[in-house]
């Protein structure tokens, strides 16, 4: 029997997006929510599906009727028109710091099967801690919690690397 597999996805930029044909990722868009955030560090609280499995640390969701710190137009760390609909999710990692963004996939992967996996991947405008030169995936059959902000002890399945430029 297949075990169904979470997806955890380590980035070293402050918004993403996810999505791919024949699509196993549910709510890619980050259009599904509890509830639109006020502010920073509220993605924990407003995002459907999707989980940050930080102890430490937070997560940001953006939305287009989010306020001046939380929306699409306009937040704490810039702007970013959303690839489709109205809203994206942010993580940060720094030297001393990393959030994560994890999501359990709507059916497990079939083992020797290919897949298509499509990032949409922008830095933010404003933050110090330069440009993205990587970031990677993790496939588990468990879903993770990050204790003080550590790295994953898990090996990533996927490495892209190469700058990203907005």
């Amino acid at each position: 029997m297949l075990k169904p597999l979470f997806l955890c996805i380590i980035l070293s930029s402050p918004f993403l997006l996810f999505c791919q044909k024949e699509n196993l990722v549910p709510n890619p868009s980050f259009e599904k929510f509890k509830m639109i955030p006020e502010d920073v560090a509220q993605g924990p609280q407003s995002l459907d599906t999707w989980t940050f499995p930080n102890i430490e640390g937070t997560g940001e969701y953006y939305h287009a009727r989010g306020t001046n710190k939380s929306g699409v137009l306009k937040n704490r760390f810039g702007k970013q028109i959303p690839l489709e609909g109205n809203a994206y999710a942010g993580i940060c990692m720094t030297r001393r710091f990393r959030e994560y963004l994890q999501v359990k996939l709507k059916r497990p992967l079939i083992k020797n099967q290919e897949y298509e996996i499509v990032f949409h991947v922008s830095r933010a405008d404003r933050i110090g801690s330069g440009t993205v030169d990587e970031f990677s995936v993790v496939f588990s059959e468990q879903a993770f919690k990050i204790w003080k902000n550590k790295k994953l002890k898990q090996t990533p399945d996927l490495v892209f690397e190469g700058e990203v430029e907005n």
